[in-house]
């Protein structure tokens, strides 16, 4: 039987190719699967949401990743450009505080506009992955 080292690599999912809009009161959910991402709460396995954001109106929206208790983004912009944005958050965090803990298949990503109306697009999502690689 073949022996195996794990590895941490560097990993991501498109969670949206393209543009949606979304005004005030309305929401979009999108799914983060659990690919063998690390768990736990070490500053150095955070992850990376990317996105681009045109803000069409001044107002606020917020971003919640794993269900409302874990708001990652609070941000108002005004009406303008299109702009990049990154934002930091512990994924691995927040999968092992799961009820499930590890065990889960996906994560909710859901970006949620309170004031105004926004443009989003290209959404990404960057972590660390656990991979085993058969010895030589």
């Amino acid at each position: 039987m073949p022996q195996f080292s794990n590895y941490i690599v560097t990993n991501h999912q498109v969670l949206w190719d393209g543009t949606f809009t979304l005004r005030a009161g309305q929401s979009k959910t999108m799914r983060i699967d659990n690919d063998n991402i690390v768990t736990g709460s070490t500053g150095k396995h955070r992850s990376a949401l990317t996105f681009n954001v045109h803000p069409r109106d001044t107002g606020r929206f917020q971003v919640f990743i794993g269900g409302p208790t874990h708001k990652i983004l609070d941000k108002g912009f005004h009406e303008g450009q299109i702009r990049g944005h990154t934002e930091t958050f512990n994924l691995g965090g927040i999968i092992s505080d799961n009820p499930a803990g590890g065990s889960v298949d996906f994560v909710d990503c859901e970006f949620k506009v309170l004031d105004g109306e926004y443009i989003f697009s290209d959404l990404i999502v960057w972590y660390k992955s656990a991979i085993a690689v058969p010895n030589l």
